[in-house]
């Protein structure tokens, strides 16, 4: 009896046995049809993305701040897919001497493009460069724009404008009965067309004055002021200084140049 039990109990073993290495045999075969799958789906984007063309541009490394100065330490460059969009983007490398600054926000891992960069111009002969806060501007300024400059008068060229002023206003005032209906109408119309003009009487122009760089700060730009390098003859930079230390809150306005 007890060797009929031990025969049955080895035959049961062997069975269990069996059983356990066909598992095995199939759970081996899965993991191989796993990563042979995965293998061949590796090899097919591989050789989709080997068949398309690429092209190398430059990203931003970090935050590169408006009017900033960028260099070889600014840029990284990536291989991207050839596409149209990044035409404009930089692709050939930054000299370390390059004079080269940003003439708006970068942000970091976004494509530089050659219309975000502009070169350092140079000060022309006989100028000067002097750093001021902008109150406003009609346009956005770039580097190696000229631009015009508007500015109150200082209260002591008021009074002498004034009074010149006064003395053509009375010697016009005595010819003013002699002029006719028609000539009254005439000057009506060309007041109408100068009103948005500057009435010198008050504000100081400074003409032809080049954009030199432009610095904008978090602050900066919640005050919507801008901390902007100019560069202009001698003689209006005193100007203009002369004008800031009677009035430190003078507020300078930035104008395109007038033709």
């Amino acid at each position: 009896m007890s060797i009929n039990f031990s025969l049955f109990k080895s035959q049961n073993n062997a069975k269990n046995s069996a059983l356990l290495q066909r598992r095995q045999r199939a759970f081996v075969r899965k993991i191989i049809i796993v990563l042979c799958a995965g293998m061949m789906a590796l090899l097919v984007v591989s050789t989709i993305i080997d068949s398309q063309e690429t092209q190398v541009i430059a990203v931003a490394k970090h935050n590169i701040q408006q009017g900033s100065r960028v260099s070889v330490n600014d840029i990284a460059y990536v291989r991207v897919p050839k596409h149209k969009v990044f035409n404009q983007a930089l692709s050939n490398n930054i000299s370390a001497n390059a004079s080269i600054i940003a003439t708006c926000e970068i942000r970091k891992g976004m494509p530089i493009l050659q219309t975000l960069l502009s070169k350092i111009p140079r000060i022309p002969k006989g100028f000067t460069s002097i750093t001021i806060h902008l109150a406003s501007a009609d346009h956005t300024l770039l580097p190696g724009e000229k631009i015009d400059l508007a500015f109150s008068k200082p209260v002591q060229d008021e009074e002498i404008s004034n009074s010149q002023n006064a003395e053509i206003h009375n010697s016009e005032k005595s010819k003013s009965n002699t002029v006719t209906n028609n000539d009254k109408n005439k000057n009506h119309d060309i007041e109408e067309n100068n009103i948005a003009e500057i009435d010198e009487r008050y504000v100081s122009v400074v003409h032809n004055v080049m954009v030199m760089q432009i610095t904008q700060s978090t602050q900066a730009s919640q005050n919507q002021q801008n901390t902007t390098t100019l560069a202009m003859p001698a003689a209006d930079a005193l100007r203009l200084l002369q004008a800031q230390s009677a009035n430190p809150s003078l507020a300078i306005i930035a104008m395109k140049l007038s033709q």
